[in-house]
């Protein structure tokens, strides 16, 4: 089971979160820290933009 999960965390990160991050939507409330346990990410001002943009705000 746990062999499992760490594949779906990595599978996760791959699909998802690096590419976000690479381009800018989201940031990691950790920096120097990118493996911490309690790290977190959250929206940039870019990416709360291209949010609303997509629910079809302005």
């Amino acid at each position: 089971m746990r062999k499992q999960l760490c594949i779906v965390v990595a599978g996760t990160m791959l699909s998802y979160l690096l590419p976000a991050l690479e381009v800018g939507v989201i940031e990691m409330t950790i920096p120097d820290k990118p493996r911490s346990s309690k790290q977190q990410y959250r929206l940039t001002e870019s990416g709360r933009m291209a949010l609303r943009k997509s629910q079809g705000g302005e």
